[in-house]
């Protein structure tokens, strides 16, 4: 591991957005769709608030506004219902340091279209969680069977859980580098295969 570490070099993650629930907003907006795509749409999502992306100025959008901007029927259902559990407690944005991961994901998945590559994604990218598991994700179980020179799947599937994992090296980053090993060179691109609830694909620049 500290090989594959040292071939792979530093990890540079672009900054988290300000805001916890911009960055669930834009990751439900940029599910299934490509990155120009996802990007001129939610450029016409923002531009519907006056004032700064909130809950309740979502909650607050007049019938058909987001539907006006591009956003599908789908997205609308599921940011709609990330407001309305954010501004009611569901999902605890203002309180995360007090969550641990197993109960942030808890509460995510509770939202429509937020699945639990959604939520890991969030708690490594957003909140610097930097020791998640995301144990659904194909480019992590390709990455760590290419590392161990298993066979196919090897550890992150066939463990379960990540409390069921080897434990995590010193780098705490080293599940990013398992990703990288299956992503182009200016990308870590996670994605989901069959984990049940999880309706994305999301390249997340580095």
């Amino acid at each position: 591991m500290a090989r594959l570490i040292q071939r792979t070099g530093a990890v540079d993650l672009r900054d988290p957005l300000d805001d916890s629930f911009a960055a669930l907003v834009r990751s439900i907006m940029y599910q299934q769709l490509a990155g120009a795509a996802a990007t001129a749409i939610h450029g016409r999502f923002l531009k519907l608030f006056a004032d700064a992306l909130s809950p309740a100025a979502v909650l607050a959008l007049p019938a058909g506004a987001m539907r006006a901007a591009g956003v599908s029927g789908p997205k609308e259902a599921a940011i709609t219902d990330l407001a309305r559990k954010v501004g009611d407690g569901t999902v605890p944005l203002g309180d995360v340091d007090s969550q641990s991961d197993d109960e942030l994901v808890e509460r995510l998945t509770k939202v429509r279209g937020i699945g639990r590559w959604t939520a890991e994604m969030f708690l490594i990218f957003q909140l610097r969680r930097l020791d998640v598991w995301p144990v659904d994700d194909y480019g992590v179980r390709k990455g760590w069977t290419l590392a161990h020179r298993a066979g196919d799947d090897h550890a992150p599937r066939a463990a379960g859980r990540r409390r069921d994992f080897p434990a995590l090296p010193d780098d705490r980053r080293v599940v990013l580098l398992a990703g990288r090993r299956k992503s182009r060179p200016a990308h870590l691109t996670f994605r989901r295969r069959a984990a049940r609830g999880d309706d994305d694909s999301l390249p997340v620049p580095l």
